[in-house]
């Protein structure tokens, strides 16, 4: 099996709206080209929506971007657009779980961090005691040394 490494794939906004539309049982999700009036290519979104009130009732709604280069990607921006419309009306949630496990990694990293800083603290005061006693018994076995030192010379 090939090793594919570390890679970025992008995730499509028109892919999504694909998907989110068929959830929603939209009869209609349009991919359009249009040529402003200012000669400007505009990349554009048309749903078609079921009127709840009225099942008979449709209703067209457009979302509208500048086009870009390169042509293939040019209707993510309204893709993207026509989606954060649909959750506005039918509530539902689209879940990012590369961003939901960052931010899971983050909050066990912080929680191991606190526990580690606290573990070193409830060390420290645990040795406290022993570094004092062995600081007092280093310092008086220097004088010690420095006044039997000074005893030989004399």
């Amino acid at each position: 099996m090939p090793s594919l490494g570390v890679s970025s794939i992008d995730v499509s906004s028109v892919s999504l709206l694909n998907a989110v539309a068929s959830h929603c049982q939209l009869p209609l999700v349009s991919y359009l080209w249009e040529m402003g009036s200012d000669g400007v290519l505009l990349a554009g979104v048309e749903l078609v929506l079921v009127s709840g009130e009225h099942s008979g009732q449709r209703g067209c709604r457009f979302f509208w971007c500048v086009a870009f280069e390169p042509y293939e990607t040019a209707h993510e921006p309204a893709a993207r657009e026509a989606v954060r419309f649909l959750q506005s009306i039918y509530g539902f949630v689209v879940h990012d779980y590369n961003f939901r496990y960052m931010v899971s990694y983050r909050e066990i990293a912080a929680s191991a961090v606190d526990l580690a800083i606290a573990a070193s603290t409830c060390l420290a005061h645990m040795r406290a005691p022993h570094d004092l006693h062995c600081f007092r018994f280093e310092s008086l076995f220097r004088e010690f040394c420095s006044v039997w030192s000074f005893r030989d010379r004399s």
